[in-house]
C-alpha cells in the first residue's frame, strides 16, 4: 500500500494547528518548544480566598490517570505513602523508587487560550514558583485586576528546557509569564463573557479521587510489574505515566537520602498526630 503523501501532510498540518488541542479535554498546557501562548486567567467561582486550587498527585503509577493523594490533600490514608514510608530504611534504590513515588504539589488555574476560537475555559497546572508569580501580581496595583472579565490583562505563556551548566538541556521544562501592559475584554459583548464564565467546571469533575481500594489494587499491579522479568519486544511500557502537564524545573522532590528521610519522618509524625 503506497504512502498518501497529501493525506500524511494535511494530518500532521492539523496536528500542528494550535485549534486541533481544543477539544474535549479540560486541561490546558502550554507548548513546550518555547513558541509563547497568550492566555486570560479567570477567578475561579468554586473557590473563597485563593483563585489557584493546590493538589498533590501520585505519578506513573501504571495505567490510568494520576492518583490523587489522600494523605496530603484530605489527610486520610493513602496506600502508595504508606508504602513508601515503609522502604525508606532499605537500600539507596529504594529510596529512589520511594522519592518517586511521593506526591507532588500542582497548582491549578482557570485560563482560556486566546488561539480558542471558542475561549473555553480549562485548567492549567503549574508549580509553586508559578503559583507565587501570579499570586504577586494580584498584590501589585499595576496589575491586580488581570483576572478581571472586563478590564482584565493577557499573559504571555513561554514553556521550555532551558540550557544547564553542563551544555545540555535541564530535565525539567522553566515556565515564565509576561504579563501584558494593555487591559483587554474577555469576549465582544457582555453576552459572550457570561457564557464563558458560566462554563467554568469546579475541578472535582475532573479530577476523580480513588477510593484506597482502587488505590491499593493499582500500586499491587505495579508493583507486580516492576518485580517481573524485563518487558519483550515490542510490549507495552507500564508504569512509565507522563504527567498530561510537565513539572518544572521548581518542582523536584529533595535530591538527597537525609532530605527524603527528613520528608517522611515529618509525614509519619504528621499522619500519628491525625490518627
Amino acid at each position: 500500500m503506497g504512502i498518501n503523501r497529501e493525506a500524511l501532510k494535511e494530518k500532521i498540518k492539523r496536528m500542528r494547528d494550535p485549534s486541533s488541542r481544543f477539544g474535549d479535554s479540560d486541561l490546558w498546557r502550554p507548548d513546550q518548544e518555547g513558541n509563547l501562548e497568550t492566555v486570560r486567567f479567570l477567578d475561579n467561582p468554586f473557590t473563597d480566598d485563593d483563585p489557584f486550587i493546590q493538589l498533590f498527585f501520585h505519578y506513573r503509577i501504571g495505567k490510568g490517570r494520576h492518583i490523587l493523594c489522600p494523605r496530603k490533600n484530605w489527610g486520610k490514608t493513602c496506600p502508595i505513602c504508606e508504602w513508601a514510608k515503609s522502604i525508606v530504611n532499605n537500600n539507596p534504590e529504594d529510596k529512589e523508587l520511594a522519592r518517586d513515588l511521593w506526591p507532588k504539589q500542582r497548582f491549578f488555574g482557570v485560563i482560556v487560550d486566546r488561539k480558542d476560537p471558542t475561549l473555553t475555559p480549562k485548567y492549567y497546572g503549574f508549580g509553586q514558583k508559578n503559583y507565587f508569580q501570579l499570586i504577586d501580581k494580584l498584590h501589585n496595583a499595576e496589575y491586580r485586576d488581570y483576572m478581571d472579565p472586563l478590564k482584565g490583562i493577557d499573559v504571555t505563556v513561554k514553556c521550555q528546557k532551558e540550557m544547564g551548566e553542563t551544555g545540555k538541556p535541564q530535565m525539567y521544562p522553566t515556565t515564565t509569564f509576561d504579563f501584558s501592559r494593555r487591559d483587554t475584554r474577555l469576549a465582544d459583548t457582555d453576552e459572550k463573557i457570561q457564557e464563558i464564565l458560566n462554563k467554568i467546571k469546579r475541578i472535582d469533575e475532573i479530577f476523580k479521587p480513588m477510593t484506597v481500594a482502587e488505590i491499593k489494587e493499582r500500586l499491587n499491579e505495579w508493583l507486580q510489574w516492576q518485580e517481573g522479568d524485563s518487558l519483550a519486544e515490542g510490549e507495552e511500557t507500564r508504569g512509565v505515566n507522563e504527567p498530561e502537564d510537565s513539572f518544572e524545573e521548581d518542582e523536584k522532590e529533595p535530591v538527597s537520602v537525609e532530605e527524603i528521610n527528613a520528608e517522611f519522618e515529618k509525614a509519619l509524625s504528621e499522619s500519628e498526630a491525625t490518627a
